[in-house]
């Protein structure tokens, strides 16, 4: 009798796979090239990147890119200088929380 092997599935995290398909945007790669060199299937990259899409429908956009920068503000002072996609700049003197941001940003 033959015995099947089961398979072992690694879950994927939704940051981990939106990670991936920001990447992949950004790469100018065909999709199936860059879902070769990571291990991706088609059909896990493709469930989420239907997800990404819909999440970005729903939230208008969701993400907004963030550029590291080495010093922030007048000499140096501050915690963090996000950059906004219309190139409005918000300095943090401290760290605060992801409630104040996502409230401080409208979201």
């Amino acid at each position: 009798m033959k015995q099947h092997k089961k398979h072992k599935t690694r879950h994927r995290t939704s940051s981990e796979m939106y990670t991936h398909i920001s990447a992949w945007e950004s790469s100018g790669q065909p999709q199936r090239e860059y879902m070769a060199e990571q291990g991706l299937s088609k059909s896990v990259f493709g469930y989420w990147l239907r997800k990404y899409r819909q999440e970005q429908q729903i939230n208008g956009g969701g993400f907004v890119a963030v550029r590291a920068v080495d010093s922030v503000g007048e000499g140096g002072a501050g915690f963090a200088r996000l950059r906004l996609q219309g190139g409005e700049e918000l300095i943090l003197n401290e760290a605060v929380s992801a409630a104040y941001l996502r409230e401080l940003l409208g979201w």
